[in-house]
């Protein structure tokens, strides 16, 4: 523990810091985006309040699309709005593709014994080659699985649904747990083989409970990013952090000797079973050109950390937005029925003949934008975006929730209208669901996206065919999120009806 006297010099040398660098800024020629003022030691932090979304937004009005701040100890700028964002993510010289290398990422490489995961890996040859690999492995899965991805979509679906409908239709009922349930089940078969309930739900209670502590410990982010010296003062909490995030890394690493011992060449069972294959060509020790073989299959921990929280809160807002507007939900329930009538399963391509149904998927991604900023960016050099000069090592925070709610493309973004990503002939407007930017873009775009869209797809579609979802009588509609690393719906209380 740092004592008073300690303590005190470290906070004037900190302060100094601050003076020489405000010093630096007021005499460069260098022209810098515009910004609010921020304080020593926290920078903007303090002006975030419990929305940080919305004062983005206000900054985002007054300052324009680039807007520089201070992290904390970190230079930062937030990007907004769709053009420039894309202009960002999709720069030829991946100048801003890097990570920060924030305590949270050093902490996770300390626990996992300097494995990193994909989406931490700080831009390099390296990264390029997890990417490449940990998508190749994805799609494998998708085309040559010997169980058919789409059944097993289906198939958590169809479970779901009929455990909805065991609740009698009066009881006001939380879906929360079930569909945290179906979505962990889904995305475990999925990485690690089919597998009977009774057997792995010891480790799908595991996952959601060690995410749901994750989450508390996090929060909207980790104050030790914002200040690392507080990691030295706040030992405790950082053991604790470390505990957290590795206590399901049993599950990852009991799976991945299974694999090890079984995998045949040619066999796919799973995703682990397609990074088996890709890995069999790589060293068995890290290199600064290359990344082993342990560090290609760990990526499974990485997508089933991904994988779950996103996909399952969207699911949820989606039940919460079908029934606070019951006219939406009875038109995507007509166009299923007209499609698909009361008894046929539902593929895939069917997404094409259900374009109200994806409209309202994408519309309620839109509303809820339930990652508002993709994992921080960083500048690998010195560089400049709209006229302005970025220097190098600046952290860069895309906000997403400003491409959600740009009112010059969406005109009315306050408002929930799935009608309005359908094109004159009643089609879904490619253009439109692009400016949707759940999965973020360029190369530092979810490698799970399609995955994600179908595994949501399947599951509504199969929930609309046959449920009907009603506000529970007494209980109100709540938009506003519970804010994480990824928003979630507070909690609520519906009726579970059977339509067939």
């Amino acid at each position: 523990m740092l004592d008073i006297t300690n303590f005190v010099s470290l906070l004037i040398a900190l302060l100094t810091m601050f003076w020489i660098a405000m010093r630096a800024k007021i005499f460069s020629k260098k022209r810098y985006p515009p910004g609010p003022w921020g304080i020593p030691l926290l920078g903007h932090l303090h002006l975030l309040g419990d929305n940080p979304e919305r004062k983005y937004l206000q900054w985002w009005q007054r300052y324009g699309d680039v807007v520089k701040i201070r992290f904390g100890s970190w230079n930062a700028i937030v990007v907004n709005g769709y053009d420039t964002i894309k202009d960002v993510a999709e720069r030829k010289d991946d100048v801003f593709s890097g990570r920060p290398n924030f305590v949270t990422q050093v902490v996770l490489r300390e626990a996992f014994g300097g494995i990193e995961a994909l989406t931490f890996v700080n831009f390099s040859p390296k990264y390029l080659q997890l990417r490449k690999r940990t998508a190749t492995a994805l799609r494998s899965y998708l085309s040559k699985c010997e169980y058919c991805p789409e059944d097993l979509f289906r198939e958590e679906a169809e479970k779901l649904t009929e455990k909805l409908l065991r609740y009698p239709s009066d009881d006001a009922v939380s879906v929360v747990s079930d569909v945290e349930l179906a979505v962990v089940s889904v995305l475990y078969q999925m990485l690690y083989g089919k597998g009977k309930e009774s057997e792995i739900a010891p480790h799908l209670n595991s996952i959601v409970e060690t995410t749901a502590t994750f989450n508390k410990f996090v929060g909207s982010g980790n104050i030790f990013d914002v200040i690392p010296w507080l990691q030295y003062v706040m030992k405790g909490k950082v053991e604790q952090f470390k505990e957290a995030v590795l206590s399901t890394d049993w599950i990852t690493k009991a799976k991945i000797e299974e694999h090890r011992l079984s995998f045949q060449k040619g066999q796919t069972r799973d995703v682990l079973d397609a990074l088996c294959d890709l890995s069999a060509d790589l060293p068995s020790c890290e290199s600064v050109d290359s990344v082993s073989s342990l560090h290609l299959m760990y990526q499974v921990a990485a997508l089933q950390g991904a994988g779950f929280d996103t996909t399952s809160r969207t699911i949820l807002f989606i039940i919460l937005y079908l029934i606070a507007y019951p006219d939406v939900q009875e038109r995507v329930q007509k166009e299923v029925d007209d499609v698909l009538g009361s008894s046929k399963i539902v593929k895939w391509k069917d997404r094409d003949t259900l374009p109200y149904l994806n409209a309202t998927i994408y519309e309620v991604m839109r509303k809820t934008t339930v990652v508002p900023f993709a994992i921080p960016h960083y500048t690998l050099n010195d560089t400049e975006l709209r006229g302005y000069d970025i220097d190098k090592d600046t952290v860069v925070f895309l906000n997403l929730h400003s491409v959600a709610n740009e009112k010059s493309f969406w005109g009315d973004p306050e408002n929930f209208r799935p009608e309005r990503l359908l094109d004159e002939d009643g089609m879904l407007d490619a253009e439109k669901c692009s400016h949707i930017m759940t999965f973020s873009a360029g190369r530092r775009r979810c490698v799970g996206d399609v995955i994600a869209k179908m595994n949501i797809f399947i599951l509504i579609t199969t929930l609309m065919q046959r449920c009907s979802f009603k506000k529970a009588d007494g209980h109100d509609v709540d938009f506003e999120p519970v804010r994480s690393l990824v928003l979630s719906p507070k909690p609520f209380m519906v009726n579970v009806n059977r339509r067939y």
